[in-house]
């Protein structure tokens, strides 16, 4: 049996066949003629080389998702195109129905394009890459959770950051070490509900500052490097450029030295202030260091110091659970660097909180300075229990031992690093510092005198950094005379004996030095960030003038 298929075309054909045979319409029989559908291609290129790099460090936040946006015009926060890599001239297309359907749909898959997810590595390490073209604030978040995904926070109190809600078993995998008592102890990772943030503003590409005519500013070219770390002090000045966005005012390099210079004087008060002057302009250039693992580049000078002890005092009072989690602690903390006062805030909660920090830092900086210098150890100690509501010996001594333990490996770890240099001398000046944190009436505006000490601290920074780049440069340049030797003894030929062995001893002595290349390149990068955040903060001292 033959089955004739009636398609809708054929139906339609028909239909048409017959109105028109019929003659059911009174219109003179006209025809009508159907322009046939017209399209349009759009295209959209993209250069990914603005490289925006840092660490995610309250303590390091392993595993923990990065999300990065940007603000348009009304003040809403709207993804921003990014890559994992740097790349070149990606290219495409789309068709629609018009010219800007085609082009706005070619441009969104750019954006389309994305990487599904990042995260951070170990020591809360990221770096993504943004258009060449791009300006304007960056906005990036590193969270961890409490549960569903592998993200960490790694406890880095001397006094240690809580309890585990069931003790883990014992660990000696590096890196992941674990006593497996029920204490979250300092180096020990854990489970938590963190969010810390920061805001970036990319420059126009030809942009650029200098210090002592070298160029380590950002925007300075396509293959520029950007360093936006993320702490408990990036986060609290997001915090008020966000609040101001939202009030209409514009996120631009001035208004993130505002929110960086009153961060830091609110919170630590402007003497300490003065200490970390290379980040007055821009607190995301630096004092991202995990004190449970100091790598090559990291610093503990006074300035960076005073930030770390401050965080990780932080981090102690989330442990014990009393003044609420970090990310509401931070929050509070906010809101009284927002008012402009900390400790005397109209807000009890915020009053409570300051108080309660000021006596963690208290804490933090006594242990530190007393087992560093070896002074003072158990008059610190008793001091602390006291001001924790510690009474059992047995609980005295094991404090005293976790700690000891703990701030031996900051020292020893210092050492490896080169960051040792007048440590001593350091934490006990900081202990000082940090006997008074953060400011009240005039004192936290940052007059004539504040800047007249600053710029003469930054002064100081400025022939520090300079001489770290040289010392490294130095090294840079051996490592390129071996990889020219190398290359000079390849192409000559490897056609006798001696050529062969002349070559290979070249390649074996460039091969050994790799580890040690990468660690220049850490130092170098420690350097180019340090000189970044000077510039930026001659910048603005330059511009008050």
């Amino acid at each position: 049996m033959r089955i004739n298929k009636f398609t809708p075309i054929a139906a339609s054909v028909a239909l048409s066949l017959g109105l028109t045979g019929c003659n059911w319409f009174d219109d003179d029989n006209k025809k009508e003629t159907v322009k046939p559908v017209q399209t349009f291609e759009g295209s959209a290129s993209a250069s990914f080389g603005t490289e925006v790099t840092g660490r995610a460090v309250k303590g390091s936040l392993s595993n923990a998702a990065v999300v990065v946006k940007t603000m348009n015009d009304a003040g809403e926060m709207i993804p921003v195109a990014f890559r994992l890599a740097a790349s070149a001239d990606e290219s495409f297309t789309a068709t629609a129905n018009t010219q800007a359907e085609a082009d706005a749909m070619a441009k969104a898959k750019v954006l389309a394009a994305n990487p599904e997810s990042v995260l951070t590595a170990m020591n809360g390490g990221y770096s993504l890459f943004v258009e060449d073209d791009f300006t304007g604030p960056l906005y990036i978040t590193v969270t961890t959770s409490s549960e569903g995904d592998d993200s960490m926070v790694k406890c880095d109190s001397f006094t240690g950051c809580g309890d585990y809600d069931t003790a883990p078993g014992v660990s000696e995998e590096a890196g992941m070490e674990n006593n497996g008592d029920s204490n979250i102890d300092f180096g020990e990772w854990y489970k938590d509900d963190v969010t810390l943030q920061v805001v970036k503003f990319i420059s126009a590409p030809a942009a650029a500052a200098s210090v002592r005519g070298m160029s380590y500013a950002d925007g300075e070219n396509k293959s520029t490097q950007y360093f936006a770390n993320l702490t408990l002090f990036t986060s609290i000045a997001a915090e008020l450029l966000l609040e101001g966005a939202g009030n209409g005012e514009a996120i631009s390099e001035d208004a993130i030295s505002q929110a960086s210079l009153k961060t830091l004087i609110q919170l630590l008060g402007p003497d300490t202030a003065i200490e970390a002057a290379a980040l007055l302009a821009d607190i995301s250039t630096g004092g991202a260091v995990d004190f449970t693992e100091l790598e090559d580049g990291d610093s503990l000078d006074a300035g960076t110091l005073a930030l770390i002890q401050t965080a990780i005092s932080l981090q102690s009072m989330a442990g014990t659970g009393t003044n609420g989690s970090l990310n509401e602690l931070m929050s509070q903390l906010a809101k009284g660097v927002s008012d402009g006062k900390v400790a005397d805030n109209d807000d009890d909660t915020v009053k409570a909180v300051a108080a309660a920090l000021q006596q963690s830092v208290i804490n933090t900086s006594l242990i530190f300075a007393a087992l560093v210098t070896g002074e003072g150890v158990d008059e610190a100690f008793a001091a602390v229990a006291q001001s924790l509501g510690i009474t059992d010996p047995d609980a005295i001594a094991k404090l005293k031992s976790k700690a000891t333990k703990a701030v031996e490996k900051v020292v020893k770890d210092a050492k490896k690093a080169g960051a040792d240099d007048e440590l001593k001398e350091t934490a006990k000046n900081v202990k000082d510092a940090l006997s008074k944190i953060g400011c009240s009436g005039e004192e936290c505006d940052a007059g004539d005198d504040f800047d007249s000490k600053a710029a003469q601290k930054l002064n100081e920074k400025v022939i520090e950094a300079q001489a770290d780049l040289d010392a490294v440069m130095a090294l840079i340049d051996t490592a390129q005379a071996s990889l020219a030797d190398v290359t000079e003894l390849g192409d000559a030929g490897l056609e006798t004996n001696e050529q062969v062995i002349a070559y290979s001893s070249a390649v074996y002595l460039l091969n050994g030095n790799v580890d040690t290349y990468t660690v220049w390149q850490k130092q170098l990068k420690s350097v180019k960030s340090k000189m970044n955040g000077i510039a930026k903060a001659a910048a603005a001292f330059a511009a008050k003038k």
